[in-house]
């Protein structure tokens, strides 16, 4: 295993190093922040690195095959997020939703799936990115 992490370029390396030194913090930090449901909390940090890991990976692709196949499913997906989005675009100026704020566990948890998803996406991005100069 580690024979194989020091052959990796430094800046991949620094990545996951990196990436490590944030994501232990921020599990510790979702148990701490509700111990009772850490399950749900957990998982919710997860989803945000599975997403992350599949944007990372449509985001760098390694062949010119690769790339035109991740085009016509991006614009699928686009064609599909953005016509629910627009749908439901109105409710984001629903008072129910405008006392959200990072001092409720539901703005913690979106914090905290938002940190999961952007690191992932750091980390498989740099290290597809390096992968493929090789």
């Amino acid at each position: 295993m580690w024979a194989g992490f020091k052959k990796l370029d430094y800046k991949v390396r620094s990545t996951a190093v990196f990436a490590i030194i944030f994501e232990v913090p921020l599990f510790f930090f979702a148990y701490q922040i509700d111990k009772v449901n850490y399950p749900v909390t957990y998982i919710i940090c997860l989803s945000g690195g599975v997403l992350g890991w599949l944007i990372g990976i449509f985001s760098s692709p390694h062949s010119n095959k690769e790339s035109e196949q991740f085009r016509k499913l991006s614009s699928i997906i686009g064609t599909f997020l953005s016509g629910y989005i627009l749908s439901k675009f109105d409710k984001v100026f629903d008072p129910q939703y405008l006392k959200l704020s990072f001092d409720t566990l539901i703005g913690i948890r979106i914090a905290l799936f938002l940190c999961f998803l952007g690191i992932t996406w750091i980390v498989v991005f740099v290290s597809r990115y390096y992968a493929k100069l090789d």
